[in-house]
């Protein structure tokens, strides 16, 4: 081996070692010296519940990421038509729809007749009747809603996550929860 050789060999493992450390001196140097310089804001639509609101054991237990629908009043049209909505976004997902389950939940038993209607109508949908779970639901309302339904993702491990207000539910929900499929490895 010549010197020069040697000498290109040495360089070419010095800039192997800089790339995979500099970089990393970098990120150490900007998270304690200069932490102003951290992005603060997130990429979410829907409120972040922060901290999680623990559900194991009030909702029937899923592997899957579950939509919960919960209406404030009794579930007429508008509810119905948000129903649909959350259908249409569990379709948008494609491949990932099986991945999503959704539920609606009730704090009285409602009608026979809208009972009928939506096992009809959507009979993939989960229909329960739970005033205790309702209670956690109200309480973990987003903040400034006074939108009379909301819409409620709640992960595999049964943590509250995120919620959504009526005008919120559309697109927005549907990009969240495919970011968020996108980046879980559970459910």
């Amino acid at each position: 081996m010549t010197a020069t050789s040697r000498s290109n060999s040495r360089r070419n493992l010095l800039l192997i070692a800089a790339i995979a450390f500099v970089p990393m001196f970098i990120a150490y140097g900007v998270f304690f010296f200069a932490p102003e310089l951290i992005p603060q804001n997130t990429t979410n639509r829907g409120q972040l519940m922060s901290p999680p609101v623990d559900l194991t054991g009030k909702l029937p237990v899923t592997e899957e990421w579950q939509l919960v629908l919960v209406p404030r009043s009794a579930c007429a049209n508008d509810c119905t038509d948000l129903i649909h909505q959350t259908r249409q976004i569990h379709i948008a997902l494609g491949k990932n729809a099986d991945r999503v389950s959704r539920s609606v939940i009730f704090s009285a038993p409602i009608s026979g007749e809208i009972n009928a209607q939506l096992e009809d109508a959507y009979p993939e949908l989960s229909i329960l009747i739970n005033p205790q779970v309702m209670e956690v639901f109200r309480l973990s309302q987003p903040e400034n809603s006074s939108s009379p339904f909301v819409v409620y993702v709640v992960d595999p491990l049964g943590q509250l996550v995120m919620a959504y207000d009526v005008e919120t539910v559309g697109k927005p929900l549907l990009l969240d929860l495919k970011h968020l499929l996108k980046v879980s490895s559970i459910g």
